[in-house]
């Protein structure tokens, strides 16, 4: 009998069993009908290399050839002419490596070999005549087994430029003394504290926070792991490197909370005085949530220390929120009590570091009534279907099915980051049409997911910078089409177009929240500015609103508007008069937008607390009852052919790449505008091809042309004799000229300091040609007498309207 009722009693306890785990699948794949599956988990092998006791530059491969004029994330230093390799398999055999050294601009191999069979640790001998005496780029070709090479990028050069073994160190030891408060430490000493940076917002520390912050405040963290060292600058006068790592910080009651951390520090070296600079620092710090049950409060969802943006979509039933925190999706909704760990790369069973890697970037796109959340991911994939590939991924939640279904990949060959700015630009996924939308090289593509991409519908291409604009949230598209201008929602599939008619040309200017903004030109009126650059003005601007009524006109009498500049609640007129025969600036006007914002009772607040100071909720007006929600992690949905495409890009070779705080901030048209950017960052603006246009920190103190060929000469005097300056620099041979509009004087100076003069044009019209500088003044010569002058810094940003310059052709 006892053995009876041990076979039934294990019998009930197997049935039990059984039926709470078809229970816990119905709950967590309610409704989802379809395949689905964890994402899957990292495969491919990574490389590091060292900069002597320091692994530095742990690098993701690729599967497919990247544009190598692109890749410029990380620089190596090569020592003694020999360059330590570790590759790391994981699971995988390596029976063989490959490696490339390229010109930055990826034109020319320099180098290549193989090495068979190798051990997990090599080194490269590099001691080729001239193959180290500037940058290049370096690619290395992992193979593993019977699959395709996975291909590695880095930039190399010689490790004594810029002392950068001596500035890791330093930045080592910095973090050292910060993270254990060091009491008789002297990092304090190179700080440049400001008393606006608040000590309880650990979100961000910086070179002006006080050393209270930078050594944590009344936090203890515990760094989890290894730190991972990124070079991403080695420059003769400073080295930049980036510094990612994790802690845990403990809350209270023995509750842990981790964080991810990225320090990033510029630092020279004077070898002869063995002191240190400390030109830049900072450090970004974010909670990675948890699902431990104390996310949620009778006031809202903790999203934790947080930077100043936490992107958020609330649906319009105000019950659901989706955002994004710590390169993760989460979603939570109200009325079913639930919370959804949407998406994310990070496994967090291992830790993998394959997948802790943020080289990705997500934007939400829309959220519906329901909850269910479109967003795109642009950059590298760590794990998954596209594991090593870069490109835009578009994927959709859907809350009732509790899944996520990607409904588009776009391949590309640049580089992640550089995915992140265009693939970023407008690219939306339309639930109600089924449809993709994606704006690549001034071409306007329509995919209808049902042909699986076969077909693509060009709306329009060919158009050129200033003739498109688009919405924030990437809904409405403008763009001139003929004498038209056509609104179009990516929505609905609806448009509206507006016709130029007797009032001239129309042209698409953007978007102030729901209203479109548009102005009109004449052909007549086209002539130029005093650069030299040709410009058709406006004479009218015109605000409607999504009903296309016209809530606002602006027109001045004799008045024209050469350029605006679009703020969240302001517009900057930039205005001009004819006189001259060219268009002369005068004063700016503004446009205010005094729209009240829809009220809401979801929003977003800092918030002060005990244990980790300032911290961000998502605020629910009515409160939230229950604070144990049910927590789900949808699983992705799977195809047997995944919808995936790709475009065939333009060159990108006009264009100005800005980077700072060791990765790429944003990609200009114009070369003053790239500086002014860079100048937030103290951080350099590349070409296409990887030339220095401009960088912050590396620079003489003092300066004065050398005008050897003539060439100074030959431009004040063609200047004098009235052609204007873009076109005598463009006659350079081997050059091309770059507008500076709107960098400051001190800031042109680093492109004086290559001998090269700068054009600089007066607010009274007058022109100069910058010849030199020192530690206070900038010194110039007047084309129309050739006298040489010399004024501070300040004074000539208060007389110089424009400067021009010139760089090697890309």
């Amino acid at each position: 009998m006892k053995i009876k009722e041990r076979i039934i009693n294990g019998g009930v306890l197997i049935l039990i069993f059984v039926v709470a785990v078809f229970i816990f699948t119905k709950v967590t794949n309610r409704g989802n009908d379809s395949m689905t599956a964890d994402m899957s988990k990292a495969t491919l092998p990574q490389i590091s290399f060292s900069a002597k006791e320091y692994p530095v530059n742990l690098l993701s491969g690729y599967t497919k050839e990247m544009d190598i004029a692109g890749m410029r994330d990380t620089i190596t230093p090569v020592y003694n002419e020999k360059l330590k390799v570790t590759v790391l398999p994981y699971e995988n055999e390596v029976p063989k490596v490959g490696y490339k050294i390229y010109t930055l601009n990826g034109e020319d191999i320099l180098e290549e070999g193989e090495v068979k069979n190798p051990k997990e640790e090599m080194e490269l001998d590099l001691s080729k005549e001239g193959l180290l005496d500037e940058e290049r780029v370096l690619k290395i070709e992992v193979f593993t087994g019977t699959k395709n090479a996975t291909n590695f990028y880095t930039r190399i050069v010689r490790g004594d430029t810029g002392y950068s073994y001596e500035c890791i160190n330093f930045a080592h030891q910095f973090h050292e003394d910060a993270i254990t408060k060091k009491e008789d430490s002297d990092i304090a000493t190179y700080l440049e504290p400001e008393t606006k940076d608040a000590n309880e917002n650990y979100a961000v520390a910086s070179i002006h926070s006080n050393i209270e912050k930078i050594n944590w405040g009344s936090l203890n963290p515990v760094q989890e792991g290894k730190i991972y060292y990124d070079i991403t600058e080695i420059r003769p006068s400073y080295t930049s490197v980036k510094m990612r790592y994790q802690v845990s910080i403990e809350v209270g009651d023995g509750i842990q909370k981790k964080f991810s951390v990225v320090e990033f520090f510029k630092v020279r070296y004077a070898q002869d005085a063995n002191l240190f600079y400390l030109l830049d620092y900072d450090r970004t710090v974010e909670q990675q949530i948890d699902d431990g049950g104390d996310i949620l409060t009778e006031k809202g969802v903790i999203v934790g220390i947080t930077g100043a943006q936490t992107p958020y979509l609330i649906n319009s039933e105000g019950s659901a929120v989706s955002f994004v925190q710590a390169g993760e999706v989460w979603c939570y909704e109200k009325t079913t009590d639930e919370l959804s760990h949407v998406f994310g790369f990070e496994d967090a069973e291992n830790k993998d570091p394959r997948s802790t890697i943020q080289n990705y970037s997500i934007k939400l796109l829309s959220i519906d009534k329901k909850g269910n959340t479109t967003f795109v991911v642009n950059g590298y994939m760590n794990r998954g279907e596209h594991e090593g590939e870069a490109g835009s991924s578009i994927y959709y939640f859907d809350i009732e099915k509790n899944s996520i279904d990607e409904k588009l990949f776009i391949a590309s060959d640049q580089s992640p980051q550089s995915v992140r700015y265009n693939m970023g630009e407008l690219l939306y996924y339309s639930v109600k049409m089924d449809s993709f939308y994606a704006l690549v090289d001034g071409t306007l593509h329509k995919i209808k997911r049902e042909d699986k991409g076969k077909s693509q519908e060009i709306l329009v291409e060919n158009l050129k910078k200033d003739e498109y604009v688009y919405s924030a949230d990437g809904r409405q598209v403008a763009y001139q089409e003929n004498e038209e201008v056509v609104l179009l929602n990516l929505e609905s599939g609806k448009e509206r177009r507006i016709a130029g008619e007797e009032k001239g040309k129309i042209k698409p200017l953007g978007f102030i929240n729901e209203d479109f903004l548009y102005g009109y030109s004449r052909e007549g009126d086209q002539g130029k500015i005093l650069t030299g650059e040709e410009v058709i003005p406006m004479h009218q601007l015109v605000i409607e609103n999504k009903k296309g009524e016209v809530v606002k006109t602006y027109e001045g009498e004799g008045i024209y508007i050469t350029d605006i500049v679009l703020e969240e609640k302001m517009v900057t007129l930039k205005r001009a008069v004819w006189s001259q025969n060219t268009y002369t600036p005068i004063g700016d006007d503004y446009i205010i937008n005094n729209e009240e914002e829809k009220e809401s009772n979801i929003n977003l607040e800092k918030v002060q607390t005990k244990s980790l100071g300032v911290q961000t909720r998502i605020t629910f007006a009515d409160g939230i009852e229950d604070q144990e929600p049910k927590v789900l992690r949808p699983k992705q949905v799977l195809y047997e052919n995944p919808l995936t495409i790709s475009f065939e890009r333009e060159s990108e070779k006009e264009n100005y790449y800005v980077f700072g705080y060791g990765e790429l901030k944003g990609i200009y048209a114009a070369g003053g505008e790239a500086i002014n950017a860079s100048g937030k960052y103290n951080g350099v603006v590349t070409t296409y091809g990887q030339r220095y246009l401009w960088e912050r920190g590396n620079r003489l103190l003092n300066y004065q042309l050398v005008d050897m060929d003539g060439t100074v000469s030959s431009i004040t005097e063609k200047l004098k004799a009235g052609q204007l300056p873009l076109d005598v620099l463009n006659e350079m041979e081997g050059y091309k000229s770059v507008s500076l509009s709107g960098a400051l004087t001190e800031d042109v100076l680093y492109i004086l300091a290559q001998n090269k003069p700068i054009i600089g044009v007066l607010k009274d019209g007058n022109m100069v040609v910058l010849t030199g500088y020192n530690e206070t003044n900038v010194f110039y010569t007047e084309v129309q007498n050739a006298q040489g002058q010399s004024v501070p810094y300040k004074d000539m940003d208060n007389m110089i309207n424009d400067y021009i310059g010139y760089v090697e052709e890309f």
